[in-house]
């Protein structure tokens, strides 16, 4: 099934220094927990259990970054060079340690994009940039290996998902705030919803060769710096988006004309968040009209989507009870998350959740509801696959046909509520086919 790791964060560290649960360091921790199984002790005095089946899928707020990265990438690692799809996500409470456990502690991306780390290891990176660094270097190993016939591009994007909808990171961190604004965001990025037996896809992000553009891991830190993040009454550097980083692996054997692509897909998903604590018992957004706090909008929306998410799951597990599996749908929920997510809960794809914790006391009940999430998701059944070789020829073919139609849509403009997705398709299918005479060229 499902992976699901639990990491307790240290009780008393801060988020970005100023974390509510820092304040009660002093206290004693209202969790306990073996290599398998964790337990809470509930504001009602009773503990609530928690078993998570494998051993050492608890991990104990001693373990340093390298640690965990050592104890669950690597076997996920050689899947996505394999061609397997991978997904790995952070999810917890507002301030629990997601995003220290994705991607690092606050400014951490920032300062990596202004150049202060080189493109060493920096033994704060979590298990995006420790991932990136390690596949980025076999990708260049095995171009050089002398394996001439086949050849292997590796791209990244990134994207956040929020109240403006989903936003390219890349161009993001050209523009100020209000210049995306004015411009609709600059952003071409389109999810396209899929159907029966076809999945989900999103397109038009911005893909940067993370091999060959020397200056390709810079560009990356500095995108992912540019996420939307707010002071809370939980949380000073609170996320307000959820943020997926993507590795797109093209590999190409010149001896038969083929190409696979697979993806590794890593998410570090938006806290949620006890608004009234969040917020300062300031929850009714109604009386603020337009003006209302745009955070306490981003709560609303980040607790609506995580929601659906865990609906989706039990959904799921349901429907596989009840063998209606063939007659599911992810268009019955609402908001892009669900879909962004769909090969994770449908189980096309090698899938890692961390639940990250707070041992604050004040935290329990959101401990609990985050324990009862990543111990369901561990119940979803994963059958994933290596991605299919395809002739490069057809896909060039289709791509150009696609791109072809998509500029004619866009050429002819007006008010067509299709535009953002042709927009969209004119910069993917360009991008695919820049990566194909590449391939080929190689």
């Amino acid at each position: 099934g499902g992976m699901g790791v639990v990491r307790l964060k240290p009780l008393g560290a801060g988020g970005g220094g100023g974390e509510a649960s820092a304040s009660e360091g002093k206290g004693e921790p209202s969790i306990t927990h073996d290599e398998a199984r964790v337990d809470v002790l509930l504001p009602s005095g009773r503990y609530k259990h928690f078993d998570y089946m494998c051993p050492g899928n608890v991990l104990s707020d001693s373990h340093d970054q390298q640690r965990v990265f050592d104890a669950f990438m690597p076997r996920r690692i050689e899947a996505f060079l394999e061609g397997v799809n991978v997904n790995v996500m952070a999810y917890g409470q507002t301030g629990s340690g997601k995003t220290h456990t994705m991607f690092g502690p606050p400014g951490i991306m920032q300062e990596a994009g202004l150049r202060r780390f080189g493109t060493s290891l920096n033994p704060d990176y979590g298990l995006f940039p420790r991932g990136l660094l390690d596949i980025s270097s076999r990708v260049r190993e095995l171009n050089s290996g002398g394996e001439g016939e086949i050849k292997y591009i590796l791209t990244c994007s990134c994207v956040e998902l929020g109240l403006m909808g989903m936003i390219d990171m890349f161009v993001s961190s050209e523009y100020s705030f209000t210049e995306l604004i004015m411009d609709h965001m600059r952003s071409t990025v389109h999810l396209q919803r899929g159907g029966k037996g076809v999945p989900p896809t999103l397109i038009g992000q911005t893909e940067v060769d993370v091999c060959e553009d020397a200056d390709a891991l810079y560009k990356v830190w500095a995108a992912l710096a540019t996420r939307n993040t707010a002071g809370t009454a939980m949380n000073d550097t609170s996320s307000r988006s959820h943020c997926f980083a993507f590795l797109n692996l093209y590999r190409y054997n010149a001896s038969n004309g083929t190409v696979r692509t697979s993806r590794f897909q890593f998410v570090d998903l938006a806290g949620s968040e006890r608004l009234k604590d969040a917020h300062n018992g300031e929850t009714n957004f109604r009386q603020g009209g337009f003006g209302a706090d745009e955070n306490l909008m981003a709560g609303l929306n980040t607790n609506y989507s995580l929601s659906m998410l865990s609906r989706c799951i039990r959904d799921i597990l349901e429907a596989r009870r009840k063998g209606r599996m063939k007659s599911f749908s992810f268009s019955a929920y609402i908001g892009d998350l669900v879909p962004m997510l769909s090969e994770s809960v449908s189980g096309a794809a090698i899938s890692a959740i961390f639940v990250c914790l707070s041992q604050a006391p004040s935290n329990t009940t959101q401990s609990g509801i985050a324990l009862d999430f990543g111990r369901t998701f561990s119940m979803l059944m994963l059958r994933p696959r290596v991605r299919p070789e395809v002739k490069a020829s057809k896909v060039k073919m289709q791509t150009a046909a696609t791109l072809a139609a998509a500029k004619a849509a866009v050429e002819r403009g007006g008010r067509n509520k299709y535009l953002p997705k042709r927009q969209a398709q004119v910069r993917d299918c360009e991008q695919r086919l820049a990566v194909l005479r590449r391939l080929k060229e190689a």
